[in-house]
């Protein structure tokens, strides 16, 4: 609006000029002029100051909100940016470490199959070892419940089979009811190895047979040497321990009638498996017989206590009625030193009224009592 009217003030002005100069004010008329022109100028240098100075505020009010939302979005980004790379960073050490953990675990893998192939008195070992690590995770106590490399039978003496030769099965489990469970170890590994790596049928076939051949020279040894003749209290049948579950599954397999053959031998052929499951049952079978026995033990204890507390209030009672007797003892005693004018605290009573010299009082139930008997005849 102001605008307008100084444009208008500026047209009027130069209109009024040019009637002036027709009659001949036009030097007056032209300084007029250029003192409207000058506050003109100076009216719209304010309005385009105040027109900036709006336009400021009014696109900061605009864009400084916009400009906060862009900076965070930044952040954000930024934050993202670094934390996928941290996230990235610590998968890659993880894979890498997996990789190494693969490839350590594959050549001791490798080690161990070479070992084990190579040398039956290490397959030997190995198998004890996981028989008794079973043994235990199945909560039988080593020494307690089950004993290794037995060389004596329950009553101390030597294991020795027909020939004299000592013999020292690898586990003897004991079970609650005085009974004992001979275990032992058999590892067969070399064929079963060569019978999973086969390259055709024919080699698979001919480890196979190798495989059960070598379960079965395991069941004949372990029934010659009758671990279970050894012990009068040992169960019928030994377990024997194929200590790789593949293994045992494989022979049972490739013959359906080797189970039979070594049962009919006295022998029970078990897997890991078998000897967890029926090693947790005689485990539990041991937890409830030391309930048994806690309970028979309490049982005795309560009956120790409770004599002891009878004799205990015997003696009691025993105090009481002396303690009783004591106590009428002391009273007739009492009466003889107090009662009656006769008496000895009476006569001494006497002496302090005659002027003896005295630091005490009687007590006012000892003088009751002198009144209460007759008087001194003297």
């Amino acid at each position: 609006m102001e605008t307008a009217i100084i444009i208008a003030a500026v047209i009027l002005a130069a209109t009024a000029l040019v009637y002036l100069q027709r009659r001949g004010m036009e030097r007056e008329m032209r300084v007029r002029l250029e003192e409207i022109t000058r506050l003109a100028s100076e009216a719209l240098d304010r309005q385009g100051e105040r027109l900036r100075e709006q336009s400021n505020t009014q696109l900061n009010s605009v864009l400084s909100p916009l400009k906060e939302k862009l900076d965070e979005f930044s952040r954000s980004v930024t934050d993202a940016y670094v934390k996928d790379n941290a996230t990235r960073r610590s998968l890659s050490d993880q894979i890498d470490r997996l990789m190494q953990l693969n490839l350590t675990i594959g050549e001791e893998a490798r080690n161990l199959t070479s070992v084990l192939k190579g040398d039956t008195r290490v397959q030997g070992d190995w198998g004890e070892t996981v028989l008794e690590t079973l043994l235990e995770s199945a909560g039988m106590v080593k020494n307690v419940n089950f004993f290794t490399q037995v060389t004596r039978d329950a009553g101390g003496s030597a294991l020795r089979d027909e020939a004299g030769r000592g013999q020292r099965p690898d586990v003897v489990v004991l079970l609650p009811d005085n009974h004992r469970i001979v275990v032992d170890s058999k590892v067969s590994l070399t064929a079963y190895m060569d019978y999973c790596g086969a390259a055709d049928e024919r080699g698979r076939k001919t480890a196979g047979a190798r495989h059960v051949r070598s379960v079965r020279n395991h069941i004949d040894e372990l029934a010659s040497r009758n671990y279970q003749d050894r012990y009068s209290d040992a169960v019928a049948h030994v377990l024997m321990f194929m200590p790789n579950e593949g293994a045992y599954f494989a022979a049972m397999q490739l013959d359906p009638a080797l189970w039979k053959y070594a049962y009919d031998r006295r022998v029970v052929i078990v897997s890991p498996t078998h000897i967890f499951s029926v090693m947790q049952i005689v485990s539990q079978l041991w937890r409830q017989e030391n309930q048994s026995r806690n309970v028979a033990k309490i049982a005795d204890l309560g009956g120790l206590i409770f004599d002891k507390v009878a004799s205990l209030v015997k003696e009691l009672e025993n105090v009481d009625a002396r303690l009783e007797e004591a106590h009428k003892a002391c009273g007739r005693a009492y009466d003889h030193l107090t009662k009656g004018g006769t008496s000895i605290a009476r006569r001494a009573e006497r002496m302090r009224e005659l002027g003896a010299r005295t630091r005490s009082r009687m007590s006012a139930r000892a003088l009751a009592e002198m009144e209460s008997g007759e008087d001194d005849p003297e």
